[in-house]
């Protein structure tokens, strides 16, 4: 083909590879100009949706942090936080209470005799943890109420050593951990569970090779390790009224508030108290404008009805009510364009009437929040509309490319007809005019042989 395009118009003068090129061109460029409008839009589309999806991300993330991280307005205070700490974890987090930490939740831990070497066998056999409620006295059992199901150990040739009972407790993931403890000539194994009364354990032996198992175990009647603490229950009395509990990280004794129990000090009264920043609220609720006016924004860059249902999911947000709460009964009213707007005067006067207005509002699955994570499940989801969007947009632009693909590969079938064709036309003129110039020499000669 090379060959061919270089002479043509050789023979017959006209330039024929520009004639094929503006041929080529008139023949794609209808399709061509519909390929690159139909790319301009699809590629606008594609980057609409994906900023609108960022956005959405980064909003959903950024209320999550705001409830989560207190600055809602809402905190925690304590008069001596060495016996007790406090946290808000959710809505109604305000007043005072009095706290007492009679005791702290604590953990059964038993001990083993000495073992002179850590690697040497043990003994072979299987220990059968069996949970519930031990009572001892002087390191020694004296009773035991089974309540919640039994674990097995296989000690074999494998793991025969303290080491090896060791590894074998632990890898059961369960409640018990063990770990070996050196003490001054050798080493104890030491077995502790969870806290709380109903967590004690025994430890059955069944032996199978090698004397020496039955050293790990502990029950009533044969005690062979040493309890060298019992598993007990928290007992605090929060605002006069005794409550237990089986672990130290209570969240449920105040509304809202979280209480890590540090140390028993019977008769020593904590002050625990809920508070709201109005100013920490007032800017929290400012920043959550700020950022749904960034993303009611990006949702508007567009016309895909994907964007579209990111506009009315979150004008629908915006009118979320709970516990007669909403968005407007704190001064935050929506524009025409579906901003929202923030009234200073308004959210001033609604927080002194309800400092946890906001807080409300905006926690638990009901509040927007929660609203916000559902809608951006339906957006996002397996059929969501921002989903499918998305691979609307892929597969437009997989056709795109293909039309592309196949609207050159036209054009080359086009070139190397035309090319072929003109030069068959090209050797044709060319012969036509040898002839023309043969035939006028001989008739010059005839001519000039009659003068």
């Amino acid at each position: 083909m090379e060959s061919i395009s270089s002479t043509l118009g050789a023979g017959s003068g006209i330039d024929i590879p520009k004639l094929i090129d503006d041929l080529i061109g008139a023949d794609s460029a209808a399709i061509t100009q519909q390929i690159t409008a139909r790319q301009a839009a699809n590629t606008a589309r594609i980057s609409s949706l994906s900023q609108a999806r960022a956005g959405l991300d980064a909003f959903v993330n950024a209320v999550a942090e705001l409830t989560a991280s207190g600055r809602l307005g809402a905190a925690a205070s304590v008069s001596d936080s060495s016996i007790v700490s406090a946290t808000v974890i959710g809505t109604g987090a305000t007043g005072s209470s009095s706290v007492e930490i009679r005791s702290i939740a604590s953990a059964q831990t038993l001990s083993s005799g000495l073992v002179t070497d850590a690697n040497a066998a043990v003994g072979q056999g299987t220990l059968t943890f069996t949970f519930g409620s031990l009572t001892s006295v002087a390191g020694v059992p004296t009773g035991f109420s089974a309540t919640a199901g039994t674990q097995l150990v296989i000690i074999g040739a494998s793991n025969d050593s303290l080491y090896g009972v060791r590894d074998a407790i632990n890898a059961l993931g369960g409640p018990v951990a063990a770990s070996v403890v050196p003490d001054g000539a050798g080493y104890r194994l030491v077995m502790k569970g969870a806290t709380g009364q109903a967590s004690g354990f025994t430890v059955g032996v069944t032996e199978t090779g090698g004397a020496g198992l039955n050293r790990f175990g502990l029950t009533v009647a044969d005690p062979q390790l040493t309890v060298s603490a019992s598993a007990s229950d928290a007992e605090l009395v929060v605002d006069g009224v005794v409550t237990h509990r089986s672990v130290n990280r209570v969240d449920d004794a105040i509304p809202g508030l979280r209480l890590d129990l540090r140390r028993s000090v019977p008769g020593t009264i904590v002050n625990v108290a809920g508070t709201v920043d109005v100013g920490t609220a007032k800017a929290a609720l400012q920043d959550f404008v700020a950022a749904f006016n960034e993303v009611q924004a990006l949702a508007s860059a567009g016309a895909d009805p994907a964007l579209r249902a990111i506009r009315d999911g979150l004008r629908g947000l915006s009118k979320l009510k709970t516990s007669g709460i909403n968005l407007a009964s704190l001064g935050v009213t929506t524009t025409r364009t579906g901003t929202l707007s923030v009234d200073d005067a308004s959210l001033t006067a609604a927080l002194a009437r309800a400092p946890e207005a906001i807080a409300s509002l905006f926690s638990g699955v009901g509040g927007i929040s929660g609203g916000l994570g559902r809608l951006k499940g339906q957006l996002t989801g397996a059929q969501g509309a921002l989903t499918s969007a998305s691979a609307r947009a892929a597969r437009e632009q997989t056709a795109l490319t293909a039309a592309t693909a196949r609207l050159g590969t036209r054009s080359a079938v086009l070139r190397e007809t035309l090319t072929r064709r003109y030069a068959r036309v090209d050797v044709a003129v060319a012969a036509y005019k040898a002839t023309a110039s043969f035939l006028t020499q001989q008739t010059d000669a005839l001519a000039a042989a009659r003068r």
